[in-house]
């Protein structure tokens, strides 16, 4: 059995929650989000779970941002603000 994660990378918090699939443990996590690389704080939340990569079998991805900027209908202002 391995773990199963779920992320979120949010305007100003990446959140991650981790379940361990053999135990039901849950751990979480939550980082300050990085606009310009968001990928960074996704890999930094996920790192602060301690949960190796090998172990990993499953993993989902959300973001609040994209969802925001659609229903907002700002999405262009916002990619233009990180490009920036």
């Amino acid at each position: 059995m391995g773990y199963r994660i779920g992320v979120d990378i949010g305007g100003t918090f990446t959140d991650a929650a981790v379940l361990n699939e053999a135990s039901g443990e849950i751990k979480v996590a939550k980082r300050l989000s990085t606009p310009r690389f968001p990928v960074r704080s996704v890999l930094d939340a996920i790192n602060e779970t301690k949960v190796s990569p090998g172990d990993v079998t499953y993993i989902a991805h959300g973001t609040t941002v994209g969802t925001n900027a659609v229903i907002q209908r700002n999405g262009k202002d916002i990619l233009l603000n990180h490009l920036q």
